[in-house]
């Protein structure tokens, strides 16, 4: 993996114009720590997925009698912590260290010449994902923390809808379309925020 992806390594000829985008992790990989790493794949797979697994089942104990989205703030307080606690661990087990770096890129020549650079109010942060890694990267590396926007059936999986109930996530239905009254809800929901 490291000798195919050697194209992805930074060139500051080839991506001057797309500093904001390129990898900066490359100069980490390693031929000798792959072959640690890949010797204790198993267990360390093993271990994130039964440590989340752990986290659904809190959830479920800490939302018995009480409505996932509606929990009283320790609660909820305590939930997001164990998430954010295993999300970090999971990415560690899977050889993945999430690392918070603002890069510093001039937007102008997308938004406008009045375009100016504010962390004031609200924010959308989108982008696509290839696993859900990418997902608890994120829930980890934005601080304040965001609120994302899923597919409602995750909600089906055992635990989902006790974890995603507190940490404020919108769902949105994916497989089944949602009706009138719901999506117009969640584009309330979303403006609000």
């Amino acid at each position: 993996m490291i000798w195919a992806n050697k194209r992805s390594a930074y060139d500051p000829v080839r991506d001057k114009d797309y500093a904001a985008f390129v990898r900066l992790d490359y100069k980490h990989w390693s031929y000798f720590k792959a072959i640690f790493t890949h010797w204790f794949s198993v267990p360390r797979f093993v271990v994130g997925w039964l440590s989340f697994m752990v986290l659904g089942l809190i959830a479920c104990i800490m939302c018995i009698g009480y409505d996932p989205k509606h929990l009283p703030d320790w609660r909820a307080r305590t939930i997001r912590k164990g998430a954010d606690f295993v999300a970090l661990f999971i990415c560690l087990c899977a050889s993945i260290y999430p690392q918070t770096k603002r890069v510093d890129y001039d937007y102008t020549k997308y938004l406008g010449p009045n375009y100016k650079k504010t962390y004031d109010g609200a924010g959308i942060h989108i982008c696509n994902h290839i696993s859900g890694f990418d997902a608890m990267i994120h829930w980890i590396c934005h601080y304040p923390q965001c609120s994302m926007l899923g597919k409602r059936e995750g909600e089906k999986m055992p635990g989902g809808r006790q974890l995603v109930g507190p940490m404020g996530h919108l769902l949105v239905g994916r497989d089944k379309r949602d009706s009138k009254d719901s999506r117009d809800q969640l584009l309330a929901d979303i403006k609000e925020r």
